[in-house]
């Protein structure tokens, strides 16, 4: 939900304190200044260990976020919430996932059963001995499908599909028939 160089971290209080992930200025006191007010790059590195911000802001990237990226993250923050106070997000992907499964097992692709599967991710397989299942025919078939418009992710011998909010009953129909066509080609 969020714009490019932007992320949002949840730091425990418990580790408030602990190490930073980067040593540069901007999560030291001062700004990386020295107690003398000058500004040694040299120094920066050298290890003060208690010269770090207090709290979670010393797990800051080296660089500032501008007005427009807040912006935009704060409108799409307010967007999932909006989507997850109404449950939108879930009650739009269940029964599509529910219909994906159903469609590509009637066909004979292998598929987890509910309870070992996430909500809007699943990987699909092609029967244990299958001559599809070999990375050579994935390979293959990630490209028939990216060529179709439709994008998955091939994992080992898996093919990863996630569903989104904007993912379509008409979207699953049109994977479907391109691995139904996959399937019947010798």
């Amino acid at each position: 939900c969020c714009p490019y160089g932007l992320a949002f971290m949840y730091v425990a209080e418990k580790h408030h304190n602990s190490g930073p992930l980067e040593m540069h200025g901007l999560v030291r006191k001062n700004g990386g200044f020295m107690s003398d007010g000058s500004y040694d790059v040299k120094e920066l590195y050298n290890i003060r260990a208690n010269d770090y911000i207090e709290g979670a802001r010393r797990y800051d990237s080296g660089q500032n976020n501008n007005f427009v990226t807040l912006t935009m993250a704060i409108a799409g923050l307010e967007q999932v919430l909006e989507w997850q106070r109404d449950d939108d997000v879930r009650k739009h992907i269940e029964p599509l996932m529910e219909y994906l499964c159903e469609r590509v097992s009637s066909v004979g692709i292998v598929v987890p059963p509910r309870n070992s599967r996430s909500p809007h991710i699943v990987g699909l397989r092609f029967p244990r001995g299958s001559q599809k299942a070999c990375a050579r025919e994935l390979a293959c078939l990630a490209q028939e499908l990216k060529n179709r418009n439709i994008f998955v992710s091939i994992r080992g011998d898996s093919i990863r599909v996630s569903l989104h909010i904007w993912t379509t009953k008409s979207d699953i129909d049109r994977l479907y028939y391109a691995l139904a066509d996959f399937i019947a080609q010798p």
